[in-house]
């Protein structure tokens, strides 16, 4: 039993973790070795899995915190994964309209030749946009040259 127990370093080799990260994920609550052997610990062989979909799941933006509440329910937590995966998708959408559109911004001040960014028209209406968007609260637009 103890021979296919992995030490944290033969699981950080596996896995491609650092010892750290795994010590790290242990006192968040994300992985827990099976045993201690003379105070070391040990895991079993399907934490390397495990890390793997924490890897995973970090990859396509979960918060650890959301990770935590998905990995003990692997086997009964489907309508949970659901749930967190559909607003998952939704933040992903708004992330992904917010970046395309201060890329067309960026493309169009690049486009616009003006010779200082504060008094850019393009600039000023988007502030002016983003103001009215956020409602009374004022930002102001950096005085950049």
């Amino acid at each position: 039993m103890a021979e296919q127990l992995l030490t944290i370093g033969a699981l950080a080799q596996r896995s491609g973790h650092h010892a750290s990260a795994l010590r790290y994920y242990e006192a968040v609550g994300l992985l827990r070795p099976r045993t201690r052997l003379s105070g070391r610990r040990r895991y079993d062989p399907d934490a390397v899995h495990q890390l793997g979909l924490i890897a995973l799941l970090q990859d396509v933006g979960f918060s650890l915190d959301e990770i935590r509440s998905l990995v003990p329910q692997r086997d009964s937590g489907r309508q949970r994964w659901e749930s967190l995966a559909v607003a998952k998708v939704t933040e992903l959408n708004q992330t992904i309209r917010k970046a395309e559109a201060a890329k067309r911004l960026l493309k169009a001040t690049i486009e616009c030749r003006c010779t200082q960014l504060a008094g850019c028209g393009l600039v000023i209406a988007a502030g002016e946009r983003r103001r009215v968007h956020r409602g009374a609260r004022r930002r102001v637009i950096p005085a950049w040259k």
